[in-house]
Formats: C-alpha cells, structure tokens, sequence
C-alpha cells in the first residue's frame, strides 16, 4: 500500500512540475510578446532616418554634432529657407527637425505634415513668432525645443514610441 501511495504521490508532483513550467513558458511568453513588441517598434523606428531642415539663420551646426555624437540617430540635412521646398523629401523620414526661421509659408509646411501625419520638431534658440507658435502648437504631432538638451529628449521619446509604419 505505501508503494502505491508513494508512486501517486511521484506521479501528483510530477504532474503539478510540469502544469507550473508550463503556465511559466505561458506568461513569459505573454509577457515577453508584450515587452518586446516596444523594443522592436524603437529599433525599428531607429533605422529610419530623420530630416532635419536648417536655413541660411539657424545652420543647427551644434545639434547636428550633438546628434552625431550620440550614435543613434540617422539624419539627412538640407539648407533651406523655405520649408515647404523641403517637402519633397519628407516621406521617407520618421520626423522632421526645422530650425525656426520666420518665413509666410510655414502654415503650407504645416499642412503638408499633417496630412501625411509626420511629426515636426521646431527648433529656436530665439522666441519663435506669436502667430507661428499657434500654427505649431494646433498641429497635434508637432512640438517646440528652445535647448539641444530638450531637442535631444523629444527626438528620442518620439522615435521610441511612434509606432512603426513600413514606409
């Protein structure tokens, strides 16, 4: 009798082992679908390239060594002091980085981006203009950096969580 109490007890923990790293292999599974689907949408999102727009006023020399010196950004640069000449080349970038200049055409910029939703990054070291601040602020995927430090910061948390669209 005890041999046979003692083989059920063997076969009852042998069973319950295997029910417990089975329901473990489960949820980290789950867990691990979950964690890593954000990993993946920022190292995807990594391998794209952002544009950056500089004028003739605001170059964005410092930024775009700062940007460099990071290692994990992929950037293409062009001078121009219109935006909306630059729009031609938008579609391949996840983001656009503009150093603020003064100029009539920035709602056309603005329009072009939101209707292809890219988000725009308008970076000043000086105050931008009141009416254009407004035309920047209403677009929802836009934001306005004043330092490298905070131009830096909204790069990279929007490239870590804009979700990932194969273009």
């Amino acid at each position: 009798m005890g041999s046979i109490l003692n083989n059920f007890l063997n076969a009852y923990t042998l069973v319950s082992f295997i029910t417990g790293v089975i329901a473990w292999t489960i949820g980290k599974f789950i867990f691990s679908r979950w964690f890593f689907k954000k990993e993946y949408r920022m190292f995807s999102n990594l391998r794209r390239t952002i544009l950056i727009i500089g004028s003739t006023k605001e170059t964005l020399e410092v930024e775009k060594k700062i940007i460099d010196k990071s290692g994990f950004f992929r950037y293409e640069y062009v001078i121009e002091d219109n935006p909306e000449k630059a729009s031609a080349l938008i579609d391949k970038h996840i983001l656009v980085v503009w150093g603020y200049t003064k100029t009539k055409k920035i709602n056309r910029f603005i329009d072009i981006l939101r209707a292809r939703n890219i988000p725009l990054l308008v970076y000043s070291t000086k105050e931008i203009d009141k009416e254009d601040k407004t035309m920047i602020c209403e677009y929802s995927f836009s934001e306005i950096a004043n330092s490298p430090l905070r131009l830096m910061n909204l790069i990279f948390n929007i490239v870590a969580l804009l979700p990932y669209d194969k273009k």
